[in-house]
């Protein structure tokens, strides 16, 4: 009877240990996905800026050329401007979240 009492709690600790080990390798990968997450969409957003940039720069030549009255430039590059400072806001936040992983 002893030896079954013996086995029987070795048997819980390995049990205990295995669900211990389960769980930081469950923590583990749940934050690995969640940084991931967060590199797709900073990289998203970075290809979004940049978009938007290279969308203002073609403004301006639209503009230079006279193809839009200034009233039009200005309302569409604020437009534009606004998207930017948004996205460098989300950019902002989602450095920080790195950081503090």
């Amino acid at each position: 009877m002893p030896n079954d009492d013996k086995r029987e709690g070795i048997l819980g600790i390995l049990a205990l240990l295995f669900l211990i080990l389960g769980g930081i390798m469950f923590f583990y990968v749940f934050n690995r996905e969640k940084r991931k997450n967060i590199e797709e969409s900073y990289n998203y957003l970075l290809d979004e800026r940049d978009r938007f940039i290279e969308e203002l720069s073609r403004l301006s030549a639209l503009r230079n050329t006279g193809a839009i009255s200034e009233e039009e430039y200005e309302k569409r590059r604020k437009a534009i401007l606004d998207k930017v400072w948004r996205i460098e806001q989300k950019l902002s936040e989602l450095e920080a979240k790195g950081r503090a992983s």
